[in-house]
């Protein structure tokens, strides 16, 4: 039998941003739809009022490819943040995860299906 464990906690629930510490924060997007209906400016301005720098990571399409997971893993190697943030669907949040693994110098085989394990929850 083999095991594959995740070393990262996610973290979900309303009012869950105001309650992070740290210096700086990534957040991943995937299409669009939370930076139009206002949610991402919020993000932004609960993290600002802690005191956390926010750079933001966008475009993640659905499944996301081998190449959107490294470029945001360059991203992360060298903005080193506390916290990386997901927000939308399952694809910003298995970007996310992804991303945290190879910026830790964490060797990642990407394996597609047909569906999401990781789920998104709103507040």
């Amino acid at each position: 039998m083999s095991r594959f464990t995740l070393p990262r906690d996610i973290y979900y629930g309303k009012e869950t941003l105001k309650t992070l510490k740290g210096k700086k924060a990534v957040i991943v997007l995937g299409g669009g739809s939370m930076k139009r209906f206002g949610f991402v400016d919020k993000a932004v301005a609960y993290l600002k009022e802690a005191g956390i720098e926010t750079k933001l990571f966008e475009n993640v399409e659905p499944d996301p490819s081998v190449e959107t997971v490294m470029k945001g893993a360059q991203m992360m190697r060298e903005y080193e943040p506390d916290w990386i943030i997901s927000m939308g669907g399952g694809s910003p949040i298995d970007a996310a995860r992804a991303k945290g693994f190879c910026s830790l110098g964490i060797r990642l085989f990407p394996l597609r299906t047909n569906s999401h394990a990781i789920r998104s929850f709103t507040g």
